[in-house]
């Protein structure tokens, strides 16, 4: 499957990510973004951790992902949650958890400034644990008891260089098989990640360098580099920021799509991303849209990724 596939905006269309750093929001203030975000057709919205470096009053994004995901029903919810300060089994059980309940929406943002082989083997580690069942292993079977099909179980045991895990997760394997991995621009994270973040980028060329580099990454790993979505960071508003200069990005192949950075607080990126649904968003969009009813409502299928087999 080729990473420039019909989306929620139509045939050969670049994805649009929204970039939310809920800080101390209030809910209403993020639920508002959030509607925004999906009225706008953009297809996630990626709640970032507190990244200042100073001690204060932030909220945890796991958290605003559960708080919005009864009020969303398409958009792609994708929380920050670095694997430098939890063990992976406690991240792949809560972004399990989150895709089940959102039916397979979400997405894991190993927000680390960039991928290290510690990393690379954490994310390793959350992906074996996810594949802990069978994907029909869960019966429920009340006249026998049995809660699931032993001989459909999987234990990891995992013995790395930074990390021993037994497994296996004590949750069934989410919807969409694994959540979409997330990572930033780094030496490794086209061998790990589903989608890799970079920039900004002074200009076109570099983002078509970091685009390869990417690409080549995922391709010395073993993966179908067309199976790795590359999104650039774009500042909104910047003079980079047009619907001319971003389309010609997406067809120079520099990356396969954006995520839109808002300044302020959560109501000055309300405003920004109203302001962006005006002219930037619709801009992007006019290649046209597919029906309603053929939208993809998980993450992976609106990014264009396929479901993964176990073991993936």
């Amino acid at each position: 499957m080729s990473g420039r596939t019909r989306t929620s905006r139509g045939a050969e269309a670049p994805h649009v990510w929204a970039w939310l750093d809920p800080g101390r929001a209030s809910l209403r203030e993020l639920r508002a973004f959030a509607a925004a975000a999906e009225r706008a057709a953009v297809d996630a919205v990626l709640i970032a951790d507190h990244d200042d470096g100073t001690a204060g009053d932030a909220l945890d994004p796991t958290a605003v992902l559960g708080a919005l995901a009864p009020d969303t029903r398409s958009i792609g919810l994708v929380a920050a949650v670095p694997p430098g300060e939890r063990q992976p089994y406690h991240v792949a059980r809560a972004v399990a958890s989150l895709d089940h309940i959102t039916h397979g929406r979400v997405g894991w943002y190993a927000s680390d400034g960039g991928a290290d082989r510690r990393t690379e083997e954490f994310v390793r580690v959350v992906r074996g644990l996810w594949d802990s069942f069978d994907d029909d292993a869960f019966v429920y079977d009340r006249s026998s008891g049995r809660c699931f099909d032993a001989a459909k179980l999987r234990a990891l045991n995992h013995r790395g260089e930074h990390f021993r895990v037994a497994g296996p997760l004590n949750i069934a394997r989410p919807p969409q098989g694994h959540p979409v991995v997330v990572q930033d621009d780094g030496p490794l994270a086209g061998g790990t990640a589903d989608v890799v973040l970079v920039g900004p980028v002074a200009d076109l060329e570099s983002a078509r360098a970091r685009y390869r580099a990417v690409k080549e990454c995922a391709a010395v790993h073993g993966r179908d580099p067309e199976q790795v979505r590359v999104l650039v960071t774009i500042d909104v508003p910047s003079p980079g920021a047009t619907v001319d200069s971003l389309e010609l990005w997406f067809q120079r192949r520099a990356a396969d799509g954006f995520l839109l950075r808002f300044p302020g607080t959560a109501g000055d990126a309300l405003a920004g991303l109203t302001h962006a649904a005006e002219g930037l968003l619709p801009g992007l969009c006019r290649r046209g849209s597919l029906p309603d009813d053929t939208v993809p409502t998980d993450l992976r299928g609106r990014l264009g990724l396929p479901p993964l087999p176990l073991c993936g």
